[in-house]
């Protein structure tokens, strides 16, 4: 869907006009990603897209919290994800370096991407206790995450996301960075 909002305009409609033939149903796994993908659109096919789509999270199995990897050794807030701008991971960093509670704790960066290098270089600027640990196994990352003080969590273009429903099973409080 993300790449079909980014084709050109003409492209894009007609791949929409296609697939709206038939008696096709469209899935969303969030409002916010149908609402991105009918905003790019005629109103005609804005109307006949949003009559023919549905919004249903995906399901999610999670393993329970004795078969999960260890905590993490100190007090500690964890961002979790792709390393992408889009995930606005830059924005989590700034917020935890401006609050007190945060910056008393550790700060763990689980996953990889191409913002990576930015992102350390960020952390040890604004003096942030910070530890990238890249990718790591789901049970190990889902561990830290399931031990954590908080999960900080600053995407603008996700639904109800993965990790926010990981850390919600897990009992962990979802900080929404603004």
């Amino acid at each position: 869907m993300r790449a079909l909002v980014t084709v050109p305009e003409p492209l894009r409609s007609a791949c929409v006009a296609r697939l709206l033939r038939g008696s096709t149903r469209w899935r969303f796994v969030s409002e916010a990603l149908r609402d991105e993908l009918s905003q790019a659109l005629p109103a005609k096919h804005r109307a006949q897209l949003l009559a023919r789509s549905f919004v249903e999270e995906a399901s999610l199995e999670l393993p329970p919290l004795a078969v999960l990897g260890p905590r993490w050794p100190r007090p500690a807030h964890v961002i979790l994800g792709r390393l992408v701008p889009s995930k606005r991971c830059a924005e989590a960093l700034a917020y935890a370096s401006r609050t007190e509670h945060i910056r008393r704790m550790d700060l763990v960066v689980i996953g990889d991407g191409p913002e990576r290098s930015s992102l350390e270089q960020q952390a040890r600027a604004l003096g942030l206790a910070a530890h990238f640990t890249g990718a790591l196994p789901r049970e190990e990352a889902l561990g830290i995450l399931a031990h954590s003080a908080g999960l900080l969590f600053a995407s603008r273009c996700e639904g109800l996301s993965s990790v926010c429903r990981e850390a919600a099973h897990y009992g962990v409080p979802v900080v929404a960075v603004p």
